[in-house]
């Protein structure tokens, strides 16, 4: 019927901006290893070679489902976030909360590299080099109500400024995001994204379905 021709061609469209996705993670992964060959750092070079790998096949796992569990969303974050850290030095701490019930956190819920480009926007973006104090990340799943739960990304550095509105607006991996989130709003209303400055930093905020498949 036309209800479900219209969810088919939502989903063909979403599956779409999800692969516009693959190629801008992994030639952001890449980066790091360009500066060390460049460095002439053999060690840490194929240190970096040898987690970059691992994280580009689960990245590839993953994305062949348009939808994860929160539980394999956590681990791909970890692996992502870990790596993030070493390159950066150590340069900021994370933590992933999940306050979802046991078995929410094992259903397919999650839409696919949803996360990560914010997370990766609060890494690039949200840290700044003059910052006072050390980077702090803090990713939290939590119940939003019957039919929605929350994801957020809290991160201790300044906000966007006039400037990094700009730059947002610019920002490849941020457009398609919004774009997926706009076509997952055509099937559920209460599907939001949020940007918010609180008093422990910057903030983004995912109101997402319980049940992606109507």
């Amino acid at each position: 019927n036309e209800i479900e021709t219209q969810n088919r061609l939502l989903t063909l469209e979403s599956s779409s901006k999800l692969n516009q996705l693959k190629p801008h993670f992994i030639f952001n992964a890449l980066m790091p290893l360009q500066n060390y060959i460049l460095k002439s750092d053999k060690e840490n070079a194929l240190n970096y070679l040898k987690e970059f790998s691992a994280l580009t096949r689960t990245m590839l796992t993953i994305s062949r489902s348009s939808y994860v569990s929160i539980h394999e969303e956590i681990a791909f974050l970890n692996n992502y976030l870990s790596v993030q850290q070493t390159e950066k030095s150590n340069a900021f701490d994370y933590t992933i909360e999940n306050q979802l019930p046991f078995d929410l956190s094992r259903a397919n819920i999650m839409p696919t590299l949803l996360l990560q480009p914010l997370a990766e926007n609060a890494i690039d973006h949200g840290m700044t080099r003059d910052m006072k104090q050390k980077g702090f990340i803090r990713i939290c799943f939590a119940p939003f109500d019957e039919q929605h739960f929350k994801a957020t990304i809290l991160d201790n550095g300044p906000g966007f400024s006039t400037e990094k509105k700009e730059q947002q607006a610019k920002n490849h991996a941020l457009s398609i995001i919004e774009e997926r989130i706009s076509l997952m709003r055509k099937r559920t209303d209460l599907t939001q994204l949020h940007y918010s400055q609180t008093s422990a930093g910057f903030q983004i905020t995912l109101i997402l379905p319980i049940n992606p498949h109507p």
